[in-house]
């Protein structure tokens, strides 16, 4: 059924009402691929990572092949030579950097969106449950 564990559990029928307020509330909203939330922030990382790493080198790197100056042949070996202790890592580290950082923080959104989902829907099923003890007591 759905409600707070369907995320995990399955999507629930069409005319499962609690599956529909999950669909529309809730984490399937987010990641309409897979049920699971893990599942789900995993990947993201993964593949953003996966396409990221290329674009980032790209970005830092032609900067760098624009600063090497091939003048002669011996500047250009001595260039060359530079140019791989010193930009070729700044390249590497700085991709690495910023594609970590774009990776982990689309799973990270996931990650969060699903646990926020999760602790508003048991609040407002615990809330909703004690608010009918109130009017019932009351009466």
């Amino acid at each position: 059924k759905g409600g707070v564990g369907a995320c995990q559990t399955g999507y629930g029928t069409a005319g499962d009402m609690d599956s529909l307020h999950h669909s529309l509330h809730s984490c399937a909203i987010i990641h309409p691929w897979t049920p699971s939330c893990t599942r789900a922030a995993l990947t993201t990382l993964r593949e953003v990572l996966a396409h990221s790493l290329p674009l980032y080198v790209s970005v830092f790197g032609l900067p760098a092949l624009t600063r090497l100056r091939l003048s002669s042949s011996t500047t250009m070996m001595r260039s060359l030579d530079s140019f791989a202790r010193t930009d070729l890592l700044a390249v590497l580290r700085n991709s690495l950097q910023s594609s970590a950082f774009l990776s982990t923080h689309a799973g990270g959104y996931i990650a969060l969106s699903c646990i926020l989902s999760r602790l508003l829907a048991a609040f407002r099923r615990g809330r909703s449950s004690s608010s009918i003890r109130t009017i019932s007591s009351s009466n």
